[in-house]
């Protein structure tokens, strides 16, 4: 289990990681830990010199209609372990499984981006998810030419409205957040609380930004990005929705 002495050491393991993401990183447990007050289980694998070779983070959900179970990682698309090799992906998952057993957790869920080590190849997988990667032309021009007609169409539609588009941080939160409530409202789904993107802004401050379109002075589509080791994303996009006929989702 990592303790806080290991916490720089993890980090730069994840850094020295080409297939890890922004969320490995010991920054993010603490803002799963106060946003949710959820408990989190986070292994580390080590060599006998005591150098970092595996880690594998997980956080503990409680549930009244599925009841407890573990997840690398909730919230978020990309989790699951990092390792140097097959036997020490199968180490972690193989230990993880017993912490699972000992919390009394029902299943463990990997949000991983492929089979990790000889054990993982043996599970249950859901395949129905992608994710769609895009790499980015040296040219705004060259990515208008190459995204297509239709798509060029959707956004020239955008354009003949008044919008105005804002990139920031905190101080387009209130904005960010009215839109993205709104949105999963009208979705159904429950929201999470505005504290939770106020701590990723805050503990993020260079690898977080948010893009805010507005139509006749009102927030109408916004992006929560993040960005790490080459990488931009959007793990949050919302659209209001009497502002969908216009296509500002393309706008943004």
């Amino acid at each position: 289990r990592l303790t806080e002495s290991d916490y720089s050491s993890w980090d730069h393991y994840v850094r020295s990681k080409s297939n890890s993401s922004i969320y490995h990183f010991t920054e993010f447990k603490a803002v799963i830990e106060s946003s949710f007050k959820h408990k989190t289980v986070y292994l580390a694998a080590f060599t006998e010199s005591g150098d970092i070779c595996g880690i594998l983070p997980a956080v503990e959900l409680r549930s009244r209609l599925f009841g407890r179970f573990l997840v690398s990682l909730p919230y978020f698309t990309y989790g699951a372990a990092l390792a140097d090799s097959d036997e020490i992906y199968s180490a972690l998952y193989s230990d993880l499984f017993e912490q699972a057993k000992l919390l009394g957790a029902e299943h463990v869920e990997l949000r991983a981006m492929s089979e990790q080590g000889s054990l993982q190849k043996n599970m249950p997988a859901k395949l129905s998810k992608v994710s769609m990667v895009r790499r980015l032309p040296s040219s705004a021009e060259q990515l208008w030419a190459d995204i297509g007609t239709k798509v060029r169409a959707q956004i020239k539609k955008a354009q003949r409205f008044d919008l105005k588009m804002k990139l920031g941080k905190r101080e387009l939160l209130d904005d960010f957040y009215t839109v993205f409530a709104e949105n999963m409202r009208d979705l159904g789904t429950p929201v999470y609380s505005k504290l939770f993107f106020k701590a990723i802004l805050e503990t993020f401050a260079d690898n977080a930004l948010l893009c805010v379109v507005y139509w006749e002075g009102k927030p109408v589509s916004t992006g929560f990005l993040l960005h790490n080791n080459g990488r931009m994303e959007i793990p949050w996009a919302s659209t209001v929705r009497y502002a969908n006929r216009i296509s500002v989702n393309m706008y943004l």
